[in-house]
């Protein structure tokens, strides 16, 4: 994590905003990330310096700042009230996405589009009507957007998940699915996977897990859980890879659980796909499972080599990195078997 400092020009002293290196994206040496609040507060009320931005940094030239948006400065709109970046930013066809949120009473869900080189406004496509319901007034949001074969999917609190044009903002279908489980707790859940995949696009939902028509967003198929998964870490040999609690996969033409592990203290929902094995962490443990039948091969003690829980992991090549808040911790995988 680093820090963007900005100072008003009526004063000298300095405060700082929180930077988070993993809500941006890199492209040909410039890193373009958010900072500040991606959430509200029942007030709806948020400080100069929790202000919500989009930064670009220059990391060829040490870090230096190209270009930087405020969400307040965009939708210009008689309502005054706070905007904030709900997701980070992706890039595609030279272009900058974003989500973006109004608080209640408004519950506005957005779409923005920047130009790449100087930041500068595009064009905002709102996408609020796809929301069944409103989220709560006091809320952190992590939006995602994908993008594949000229369009940008964005799953709304598992709700639903819509389509988007682009080049032009033009909303092209919105599939939503029917509440099964307590809704009012599932919103709370500020996270929602999306996976595209030969013509289908797969999303983490309030009820589990659906699939979707790529094209026309008819619903394919949804599998209903007791516990809906938070991420999906992949498809391998025809089988959809989930995590929430628990590791499980399913069928990718029918939704239907293959197989699944239940860990009834894992605190994390992060893992990875390497060759035919599925690295996945409970928090404690690190745990290497074959993908076709579930079978555990090994069990790592993560907790007791380190003395601390790990958060998040990431594989390169043959790397692996544990995110353990304070720290990180770094592994050789060996991927001979």
């Amino acid at each position: 994590d680093g820090f963007l400092f900005e100072t008003n020009a009526a004063t000298t002293r300095r405060e700082r905003a929180s930077l988070s290196v993993g809500s941006g994206v890199l492209n040909e040496n410039t890193w373009y990330g958010r900072t500040g609040a991606a959430g509200f507060t029942k007030s709806s009320e948020i400080k100069s310096v929790e202000q919500s931005r989009l930064i670009a940094l220059n990391l060829k030239a040490e870090g230096r700042l190209e270009w930087t948006v405020a969400a307040e400065t965009l939708m210009t709109r008689a309502e005054e009230t706070s905007r904030v970046f709900s997701g980070h930013p992706i890039i595609a066809q030279g272009h900058l996405f974003v989500p973006m949120r109004m608080p209640a009473p408004w519950n506005g869900l957005y779409i923005v589009c920047l130009d790449l080189s100087d930041g500068s406004y595009l064009w905002t496509s709102d996408v609020s009507a796809s929301l069944n319901a409103a989220p709560p007034k006091e809320a952190s949001f992590d939006d995602q957007l994908v993008f594949a074969e000229g369009c940008l999917f964005l799953s709304m609190h598992g709700q639903a998940v819509c389509c988007v044009d682009s080049e032009s903002g033009h909303l092209k279908w919105i599939s939503s699915v029917e509440r099964r489980w307590n809704l009012k707790q599932t919103l709370n859940e500020n996270h929602h996977d999306l996976l595209v995949n030969e013509g289908r696009i797969f999303a983490t939902t309030m009820n589990g897990v659906a699939a979707f028509d790529l094209y026309n967003g008819e619903l394919l198929w949804e599998q209903i859980l007791q516990s809906p998964p938070k991420s999906l870490l992949g498809i391998i040999d025809g089988l959809l890879i989930a995590s929430s609690p628990h590791l499980l996969a399913m069928d990718l033409q029918s939704g239907r659980i293959s197989w699944q592990h239940r860990v009834v203290n894992s605190h994390t929902s992060r893992g990875t796909l390497l060759g035919r094995s599925v690295i996945w962490l409970t928090g404690d443990e690190v745990w290497t499972v074959d993908f076709q039948n579930g079978r555990v091969h090994q069990r790592d003690f993560f907790a007791k080599l380190t003395g601390q829980q790990a958060y998040d992991i990431k594989l390169f090549d043959s790397i692996l990195i544990a995110d353990e808040g304070d720290q990180l911790t770094l592994y050789r995988v060996d991927n001979s078997n």
